[in-house]
């Protein structure tokens, strides 16, 4: 996958590197470390968890609200991976106050949709999956990245 915008780009990279002869991972190292590195990996990489033919992200699955959706939405099981697994950047990131480049936003968006598709694959290879990136759309708080299980009619 291309990226639209390069790393140069955004301020505080290029400032890193216009210091001397480090790369973008002597960031990564020195700035996040590995603890925080470990915790991205669960954000580019998710788990899921299986629930009533459901598959939902871990991280936003609890079994009393998932309860909660299933009587609201009359077990929909599309609608209720909709709602569970519906993801605001702005809900992950303060993004007003880091002021990156839309660019840089939307390619974020584009990398964790993909990693997440593949995650999904992953896990379950006998499943397909719809996973949407809106970027630009009114109705959404920010970038949104959703994914449901693709259901045969």
């Amino acid at each position: 996958m291309s990226r639209g915008l390069e790393l140069t780009d955004l301020p505080g990279i290029a400032q890193w590197l216009s210091e001397g002869s480090r790369s973008v991972w002597d960031l990564l190292g020195v700035k996040g470390g590995a603890e925080l590195a470990v915790a991205f990996s669960s954000l580019f990489w998710p788990e899921f968890v299986e629930v009533e033919d459901c598959v939902l992200l871990r991280e936003r699955y609890s079994p009393s609200r998932f309860q909660d959706w299933w009587k609201e939405l009359g077990g929909d099981r599309s609608r209720i991976e909709g709602v569970v697994n519906h993801v605001h950047l702005w809900d992950l990131f303060d993004l007003d106050e880091e002021r990156l480049p839309d660019e840089a936003i939307r390619d974020l968006a584009q990398v964790l949709a993909s990693t997440w598709r593949c995650a999904l694959q992953h896990q379950f290879p006998r499943k397909a999956f719809e996973v949407c990136v809106s970027l630009d759309d009114p109705e959404e708080y920010g970038p949104t990245i959703a994914f449901s299980t693709v259901r045969q009619s």
